[in-house]
């Protein structure tokens, strides 16, 4: 057990070594406080839209309270394939009124694997037309070094933080990202709804 733990501590120190050299924390720290200010500036928006005029609350509420339950996941599945219009946790929240609300969790979970799967494919397809790839090469050259170093870490930050996860998965595809490496570190968006679900009960 001991030397098991060895080997894992100089395995992090070896990728701790390199993420500082290749400046991913530098980077890291850059976009955080650009996507936080983001956030900020968003939320506050949200916050004073809603106070002052509408409640976005019932209006989702009164939204999915005329669906059935399988058209609402078809909606989900929708948005978390095309840009994450809509935030998962509002479905999480709505998963709260089921009898089983985990087994409906787990429904929302896969769904979002597989519409970032798919929003990845896409991502694949559409660099193949030649007039996106053109424009691909000359306006993102610079950043594809940087997706293929950080890429895994971009997709693990996206699925957990509010970054829209089915975005960074189409600019994987489009960016060549490894396939297997993508199914691996997108698989951590599935905790994140059982998380989020524990921490609203």
């Amino acid at each position: 057990m001991l030397s098991w733990l060895k080997k894992r501590w100089k395995t992090i120190l070896l990728f701790h070594k390199y993420y500082r050299r290749t400046g991913l924390y530098k980077f890291l720290f850059r976009n955080i406080i650009k996507v936080t200010a983001i956030i900020i500036f968003l939320l506050l928006l949200f916050l004073i839209i809603e106070r002052y005029i509408i409640d976005f609350d019932d209006v989702f509420k009164e939204f999915i309270g005329n669906l059935r339950w399988y058209v609402v996941l078809i909606v989900f599945f929708i948005s978390e394939t095309f840009f994450g219009l809509i935030p998962p946790d509002l479905f999480i929240i709505w998963a709260h009124s089921f009898p089983h609300e985990f087994l409906v969790i787990t429904y929302l979970a896969c769904l979002s694997y597989i519409g970032g799967l798919l929003a990845f494919k896409i991502g694949n397809s559409i660099r193949k037309i030649p007039a996106i790839n053109l424009f691909v090469n000359k306006r993102f050259q610079a950043h594809f070094g940087t997706f293929k170093k950080w890429g895994g870490i971009l997709i693990i930050l996206s699925a957990y933080f509010p970054l829209p996860f089915s975005t960074v998965s189409l600019v994987a595809g489009v960016m060549q990202y490894p396939l297997k490496f993508y199914l691996i570190f997108a698989l951590s968006r599935i905790p994140r709804f059982y998380i989020f679900a524990l921490l609203n009960n």
